[in-house]
């Protein structure tokens, strides 16, 4: 007579050894990948704003123009102006004017059990259109 040999507890405890360290894999992909999204969402943000500040007229600051956009923008974005801080500066005389915006925004991610930036930070530059010239 042969001995039969049950194998359904070594499956169980191999699971039950994996199970947590993939969970842990797919919410560290998770959170990660959320964090690049907003990170992405807030780079894209900035880019349309400077694009309307650039527009601005003469008698408007681009500066405040572009802070006004951005906020609207973030807000309607759904990631709202809590710990947001914008600093837009206009650098340089016409023909050669740029706007310089450093954003940062407080992050700290989503469940806290994953390690990912405190702060994401976003630098643009945009030149700005030269309405001295007349047509």
């Amino acid at each position: 007579m042969r001995r039969q040999t049950f194998r359904q507890g070594g499956t169980a405890v191999e699971q039950a050894l994996l199970l947590p360290v993939l969970i842990v894999m797919l919410m560290a992909g998770f959170e990660y990948g959320w964090t690049f999204f907003r990170l992405h969402q807030v780079e894209s943000f900035a880019r349309q704003a400077g694009r309307i500040a650039a527009a601005t007229p003469v008698d408007d600051d681009p500066a405040t123009v572009f802070s006004q956009e951005f906020e609207a923008l973030m807000t309607g974005g759904g990631l709202g102006t809590r710990g947001l801080d914008v600093d837009a500066i206009v650098d340089g005389d016409s023909p050669e004017r740029t706007l310089e915006v450093t954003v940062t925004l407080e992050w700290g991610g989503l469940t806290g059990l994953i390690p990912v930036p405190a702060n994401l930070n976003v630098d643009y530059s945009t030149w700005l259109e030269d309405q001295s010239r007349t047509i």
